[in-house]
């Protein structure tokens, strides 16, 4: 292996793929509860077309949300809109406690979703910075694509992840070894020229533009959702969970 991969494999480059740009979960639009409220008042219904199979899926996770007692003794009395953005923080906090097959469910649909989009959506959603409005308008389409088994797993993992934020299960964490042997794994994938260009993409992620920022995403997902285990199972935890989530190079 050539000098210069060694030095970009060396931790440098986890390091700036998880904690730099991809953000994790990829779940929770920028945006606080009265944004929500004001783009869906009445978060007892909806936002999906009945005719699509993430519709049902989604009645079925906000029934229990709403009446889940374990989540109900950590919220109180608070209103079905609060629960909704109390129950972001927990999955957030929560998927790093996930077990690696929940997590390679996500990455699946996560690759669905970044396919779907233009470049400018695509960095935009990466980055965090789509509040809520536009999250449900640019996102909610694609999640409407998803088959029955798919937006049964979407909601499946959410309700997962908060169920282990409240049990306090304990967190899995990727190890820094086994993040830089996914990244071999994925550019040994690959002929030499493309390999080349993505890697040199990853050193340079910080700054890249929504267009290389959204192509080295779209490798990371879906070529990466393609790898063998253990490998496919090590970027799912990679990409998708917090800083608890992974070890330190």
């Amino acid at each position: 292996m050539k000098l210069t991969t060694k030095f970009f494999l060396s931790g440098v480059v986890i390091v700036c793929v998880v904690t730099v740009f991809f953000r994790g979960w990829h779940l929770a639009p920028k945006g606080g509860i009265e944004e929500i409220k004001r783009s869906n008042p009445v978060l007892g219904v909806s936002s999906f077309s009945k005719s699509s199979p993430i519709y049902q899926a989604a009645e079925d996770y906000r029934r229990w949300l709403s009446g889940d007692k374990n989540f109900s003794e950590k919220t109180g009395d608070l209103s079905l809109a609060d629960k909704f953005l109390l129950s972001g923080r927990y999955i957030d906090k929560g998927v790093s406690r996930l077990p690696t097959a929940l997590l390679e469910e996500r990455l699946s649909s996560v690759g669905k979703i970044l396919a779907s989009l233009d470049t400018h959506t695509c960095g935009r959603y990466l980055r965090g910075e789509m509040p809520y409005s536009e999250f449900e308008n640019r996102i909610f389409p694609v999640m409407e694509s998803f088959s029955e088994a798919e937006s049964k797993a979407w909601f499946a993992v959410n309700r997962a992840a908060i169920e282990a934020q409240l049990n306090e299960a304990p967190i899995i964490v990727l190890s820094a070894e086994d993040a830089k042997r996914t990244i071999r794994k994925l550019l040994s994938s690959m002929y030499e020229p493309q390999s080349k260009e993505f890697l040199a993409a990853l050193g340079s992620l910080k700054a890249a533009d929504d267009d290389d920022a959204c192509r080295t995403a779209r490798i990371l997902y879906v070529r990466g959702n393609s790898l063998p285990e253990p490998y496919r199972g090590y970027m799912a935890r990679m990409l998708l969970t917090r800083d608890e989530g992974r070890e330190e190079p």
